[in-house]
């Protein structure tokens, strides 16, 4: 009875800590990129060099850039 009674103080006293959580900033869009990359054996871009894309976009809470290729492989690079 004791622990039942204590377990319902300390929710009591502890739901003001776990408040509203701040609103979380959807990242917004900054650049879409498009480039060649030729293999190494490749001396010249031809019309059959690979093309990728990537889209970059700033994560509004932290101000990180975060690039995302069309081949589904993201990155994250730090403010200055």
């Amino acid at each position: 009875m004791v622990a039942f009674i204590l377990g319902g103080v300390a929710v009591h006293c502890a739901s003001p800590l776990y408040a509203q959580p701040p609103k979380v900033k959807d990242p917004k869009w900054q650049y879409g990129l498009s480039f060649q990359v030729r293999a190494a054996a490749e001396q010249n871009f031809t019309a059959a060099t690979k093309k990728h894309g990537v889209e970059v976009y700033r994560d509004e809470n932290n101000n990180n850039l975060i690039y995302i290729s069309d081949t589904g492989s993201i990155a994250v690079v730090p403010p200055k």
